[in-house]
Formats: C-alpha cells, structure tokens, sequence
C-alpha cells in the first residue's frame, strides 16, 4: 500500500492528494473519500479517540452558533468530523444514512397507516402520542 501511494504522489507531482475526487459524489461519499485520501497523504487523526473528540467539538460549536451562515457552516463541519469518525469505525458513512433512511421511511408509513386505522390525524396529535405510537411500532415485529 505504502508503494502504492508513493507511486501515485510521484504520478501527481505538485497536484494535490485530493485530485479526481468527483465532486458529483454524495456529499458523505465525497467527504469519506476526501478524508481518505487526506489520511493516506499523512494528515490524519491518529485514533478513533480523537475521531470523537473532533467530532464532539464541532457538535459543541453547531450549539454555540447563532446565524444561519454559522449554523450552516457548523453543520457542514460536523458532518465532515462524522464522515471521519465513520471511517475510524469502519462505517461507509453514505450506505448507513441511506439504511437509515429506508427504515425510518417503513416505520413512519406504519405510523402513517396506524393512524390512519384509528381515524386520528397526525398533526392534531401531541408529540408524546406521536412519539409512544413511534416507540410501540419500533418494538413491534
């Protein structure tokens, strides 16, 4: 791996580690990479400890912001500390947000169709109705 890498910098010449990432990559896809290439490049964290402290920090200073451009930025940041720290845990960070995304979409139809099955109205709901049906359909096989 290291001649690999060597063979690609000799390759580069004064080019970046970060040539030819795609920019049209998913947004976590294309930080994964970036932080790939980064760390093979010789700049990265040097444990998954650091990894969560980076990540803890952006999520602190995504609290602290107050505008929408600094919550905007913080945001981003904070993504891109979790992109690293999925790396450490040996997560492909795009694959699990979009499981994620599958399951929440099943289980909020099931909540939808419950509902509907009882002839209540979500948005008249309160949040402790919506959030106990939430966790009895979690549980339910």
């Amino acid at each position: 791996m290291e001649q690999w890498e060597e063979l690609k910098r000799e390759e580069r010449g004064e080019r970046s580690a970060l040539t030819g990432i795609p920019a049209a990559l998913p947004a976590l896809a294309r930080a994964q990479a970036i932080q790939r290439r980064a760390s093979r490049a010789g700049f990265a964290w040097e444990n998954t400890e650091q990894a969560w402290d980076a990540f803890e920090e952006e999520l602190r200073e995504l609290r602290e912001a107050r505008t929408p451009e600094e919550q905007r930025e913080e945001l981003g940041d904070a993504l891109f500390a979790l992109a690293g720290l999925a790396g450490w845990l040996k997560v492909d960070a795009e694959e699990a947000l979009r499981s994620t995304c599958r399951s929440f979409q099943s289980l909020f139809e099931r909540l939808e169709a419950a509902v509907r099955e009882s002839g209540r109205d979500l948005a008249r709901m309160t949040f402790e109705e919506k959030l106990a049906l939430w966790e009895e359909l979690k549980r339910a096989p």
